[in-house]
């Protein structure tokens, strides 16, 4: 590790060591400071490699689609993962399975008034 200027203070010859007990001048620990820093980038370059379609691990565009799954898989590092269009794709399939269920969910409550109106005349008919 070397000695470096604080990212926040500007202070000159702190050590960025994990171990070490933060920047003399405002008490920052800049080993965590720089990890954060390097952490934050790492997940945009991500989003932006699966904006455009490319592996997040190491921005390969060689993708396949997973068997039985909406997921893709980088042919360079077999990183599986989800695309802006497995997103997309995704959220059709989840509207259109919302929308048979709903038509489901209305012919069942369509075939439950039918047999209890069904019922209910039988049990007047018997009671009369």
């Amino acid at each position: 590790m070397a000695l470096i200027k604080c990212p926040e203070c500007g202070r000159a010859g702190v050590s960025d060591h994990p171990t070490a007990k933060g920047c003399p001048g405002c008490g920052i620990n800049v080993y965590k400071y720089l990890e954060r820093e390097k952490y934050i980038k790492r997940r945009k370059q991500e989003e932006i490699w699966k904006k455009e379609g490319k592996c997040p691990n190491c921005g390969s565009d060689n993708l396949a689609n997973v068997e039985d799954s909406y997921k893709s898989r980088c042919k360079k590092c077999n990183n599986i993962f989800m695309t802006e269009k497995d997103y997309e794709i995704l959220g059709k399939i989840v509207e259109r399975r919302r929308k048979e269920d709903i038509v489901r969910r209305e012919s069942m409550r369509h075939d439950y008034d039918r047999w209890h109106e069904e019922r209910m005349e039988m049990q007047r008919e018997m009671y009369d």
